[in-house]
């Protein structure tokens, strides 16, 4: 799924997606693909996963 794609279903809400897909230019990683793990409406328990995510996890 692209990023974009995310941001308009899920507007104004914490998403947990994977990268899938990232590049980088200019030493700055852009992210293309991602599969979305799970939406996350309570902005605490956003925080948490936020401070759990490893590797290509990213709230």
């Amino acid at each position: 799924m692209q990023w974009k794609e995310v941001s308009t279903i899920y507007p104004d809400q914490y998403v947990l997606p994977t990268i899938l897909d990232p590049h980088i230019e200019d030493n700055i990683q852009y992210v293309d693909k991602v599969a979305l793990v799970r939406a996350i409406q309570d902005p605490s328990k956003a925080i948490e996963e936020f401070l759990k995510c490893k590797g290509n996890n990213i709230v």
